[in-house]
């Protein structure tokens, strides 16, 4: 949307960085844009300009959260709210709560996501200028207390005005978001019809994903994984893998499952616990039975096979099938790798 600050003179630079920043998010460029937005947040909050300030605050935080930090882009959000709520600027301050929303969704936060709702319900009227992004807002709040249907319903139903509006990147936007919480099945054939007048990196990508998930097709869903974490958006990445897993395991392809698996957790490492309905149910550990868990717990130790034999009053030959099945539920190749494939401290 092309809706620029109005307290900024015409003119001021800030405003070409604002306009480079939005285009480079939405093309998935997020490092690039993350650089032009630190420079001209630093102008704004020291010539004093609010809306601008708040804009900036909030593209921060959408890039934020494309790349899945979502502890930063609820800090954003919550700083644009601040100061669009201090200068009475209501768009500004719907939409840093739209944004706190989503946040609040991720990380399954309910009673953020309810102090929100009712903050979004006490602004004036807007006469449904931001409809469709409200209802993107509203879902992830949906998803925060556990109702995932209403989300998808409201997903569809933003994507739906979105489309009479003309708006098609904000379109593909709310059917990717369907398709994230829902079935992608559902949305595989509109998302094929809304990308036929956009394009770029990250629509690309979000496409892709939505095609190849709807249709269980692995070497899609590899394709759309690389192209996230190609972008940096890291819980897509996530996500995508995450689905990978899913199908490699139900074609019994086991190894490659918790391939993909690990690689679901290594992009989520260092963010914020992200809680999607897409992530937490590929193959892992858990996938163990009790006593092949026992087994990789104690090798991975440092333990020799004879040891462990010993140790549970079992053949050596025994242990060494144990620890080959769990190797091969965990897709790795020898001891060296079960501590990390583990997930934590052997031991």
């Amino acid at each position: 949307r092309a809706a620029f600050p109005a307290d900024a003179p015409i003119g001021h630079p800030a405003l070409s960085g604002l306009a480079l920043a939005v285009a480079l998010i939405e093309a998935g460029s997020f490092d690039e844009a993350e650089g032009v937005l630190a420079t001209t947040y630093t102008e704004a909050v020291e010539q004093r300009i609010p809306q601008l300030h708040t804009w900036l605050a909030l593209s921060r935080g959408r890039c934020a959260l494309f790349q899945g930090r979502v502890g930063d882009a609820r800090r954003w959000f919550t700083e644009a709210r601040s100061v669009a709520e201090h200068s009475r600027f209501s768009m500004g301050e719907r939409i840093a709560l739209t944004g706190l929303l989503v946040c609040a969704g991720h990380l399954r936060d309910v009673e953020t996501a309810r102090l929100v709702e009712r903050a979004l319900a006490a602004l004036p009227e807007d006469q449904g200028l931001l409809w469709p992004e409200r209802m993107l807002g509203l879902a992830w709040g949906a998803i925060a207390q556990g109702r995932t249907d209403d989300a998808v319903v409201m997903l569809l139903a933003g994507a739906d005005e979105a489309l009479l509006r003309g708006e098609r990147l904000l379109e593909v936007e709310l059917l990717y978001e369907a398709a994230r919480v829902g079935d992608p099945a559902r949305v595989a054939a509109r998302m094929r019809d809304a990308m036929g007048g956009v394009d770029g990196p990250l629509l690309t990508a979000r496409a892709g994903w939505v095609q190849a998930v709807a249709a269980a097709d692995a070497a899609g869903l590899a394709q759309a994984e690389k192209r996230f974490a190609n972008l940096g958006a890291w819980v897509a990445a996530a996500e995508a893998a995450a689905d990978l897993a899913r199908v490699q395991h139900g074609a019994g392809r086991t190894r490659d499952a918790q391939g993909a698996a690990n690689r679901s957790a290594q992009y989520l490492a260092g963010l914020t616990t992200v809680i999607t309905p897409r992530l937490g149910h590929a193959p892992g550990p858990t996938d163990l039975t009790p006593r092949e868990h026992e087994i990789a717990r104690l090798a991975a130790a440092g333990h020799a096979s004879k040891q462990i034999a010993q140790r549970l009053g079992l053949s050596v030959r025994t242990v060494s099938n144990h620890l080959q099945n769990a190797y091969l539920k965990l897709g790795i190749s020898g001891r060296e790798e079960l501590a990390e494939a583990l997930g934590g401290t052997p031991g």
